[in-house]
């Protein structure tokens, strides 16, 4: 259920951009177990006039034709709270290489930004994960007390 929000200059290759798509997917997956299916991965790319660069557009710049020089892409990461630091730290490193691998971008451009998010502040279809996880929770535990449901 985690989400990714990448901005980026604009200019980049489609086919980087879908790469660094499947790459979050996969870094996402690995790393914090969550199944694709359950994550969210937008791209936003910013025109050049838009993007500043030591305080100037990044259209000035004579390297804006060179994609993944002057830019610094930002990887945002939304997730329900509850993970260790250790595991935080891992994923903001296997991000870093992820797009710096997908956009030929030197890692040290590329910021990560993790937001943990509490379990009663985010919803899904209008219901809180906390309430879904106690919820599950209980189905389970009242599974477990009565046994497997027979079949006739």
């Amino acid at each position: 259920m985690p989400t990714a929000t990448i901005s980026l200059l604009a200019g980049h290759p489609r086919p980087a951009l879908r790469k660094l798509m499947d790459n979050v997917v996969a870094v996402l997956h690995a790393t914090l177990e969550a199944a694709p299916p359950r994550m969210t991965v937008a791209i936003h790319e910013m025109p050049a006039d838009l993007w500043l660069v030591n305080g100037k557009p990044a259209s000035d710049s004579p390297q804006v034709s060179q994609p993944g020089t002057i830019d610094n892409p930002l990887v945002e990461i939304n997730m329900v709270e509850g993970r260790p630091s250790h595991v935080i730290h891992h994923l903001e490193r296997e991000l870093t290489a992820a797009t710096a691998h997908a956009l030929g971008v030197a890692p040290e451009r590329i910021r990560v930004v993790i937001r943990q998010i509490p379990a009663d502040d985010w919803a899904m279809g209008g219901t809180s994960v906390a309430v879904a996880r106690a919820e599950n929770l209980a189905a389970r535990t009242r599974t477990d007390a009565t046994g497997p449901t027979a079949r006739p």
